[in-house]
């Protein structure tokens, strides 16, 4: 299975492709501002507020151990309809991902770490169980509207996993990740709703090559996942 590995001029692409959603999104709003029912069209902005747990899946082991941490997002998104049914969604938020026990434990009389988990990266578990990790994320969103009260949306999300002080292989570490995000909502009531979404991201963030068993070495593919239960509240209108 081919690696989906963004070099540099992926992200790129990924930069310029955000820019243009944003001047479209943009000239969309003025555009349908001219339409009678304008009120209707006006661009909603809520908060966010979402939890859940996230993992790492690396694909050439699918048993290994999934390095399962809690995560936590709070943002705001905004809502441009389209219309009467589809409406862009873009967004910013602040997320954590919360550390866990490790794999690897420390023997004081041998003086070694061992674990039983055979196939845990020591790499992916001091990631995990060291510190927190922090991250910025910018998902662009296309949602629709069944009915009166349910919304299902996709699109694609980039993260930026910010810089954080480790003398140990940290794969989140100022990484740079880019992955699809789906999920559905329904109102509570007119201005709070409660949905599921999911990340599956689909950049390699594994820098090197491992070895299990003295077998022989490979080069693993491993991405990172999260599954979140969130509440969106809108936001007053100044008019």
């Amino acid at each position: 299975m081919k690696k989906l590995l963004l070099n540099i001029k992926d992200m790129r692409r990924l930069h310029v492709f955000y820019l243009l959603v944003v001047v479209n999104f943009t000239a969309a709003h003025f555009t349908w501002g001219q339409a009678p029912d304008s009120a209707q069209r006006k661009i909603r902005y809520s908060l966010l507020l979402g939890g859940g747990v996230s993992q790492f899946y690396m694909q050439e082991f699918p048993s290994s151990p999934k390095y399962r941490t809690a995560e936590f997002l709070i943002g705001i998104r905004a809502n441009k309809p389209i219309g009467r049914m589809f409406s862009i969604v873009a967004g910013l938020s602040f997320g954590a991902k919360f550390k866990r026990e490790p794999y690897f434990k420390f023997d004081p009389v041998g003086g070694y770490f061992y674990t039983s988990e055979p196939q845990a990266l020591s790499g992916l578990d001091n990631t995990t169980s060291k510190a927190n990790a922090y991250y910025l994320s910018l998902p662009i969103l296309l949602n629709v509207t069944i009915g009166s009260d349910t919304n299902i949306f996709g699109g694609i999300s980039g993260r930026q996993w910010l810089p954080r002080d480790s003398d140990y292989m940290d794969v989140l570490r100022s990484q740079q990740e880019f992955g699809f995000l789906f999920g559905t909502s329904r109102k509570i009531n007119p201005f709070l709703s409660a949905g599921l979404e999911l990340f599956y991201g689909i950049k390699d963030i594994y820098p090197g090559a491992v070895s299990f068993n003295g077998s022989r070495f490979i080069d693993p593919t491993v991405t990172n996942q999260s599954l979140m239960i969130f509440l969106t509240a809108v936001l007053p209108s100044r008019e």
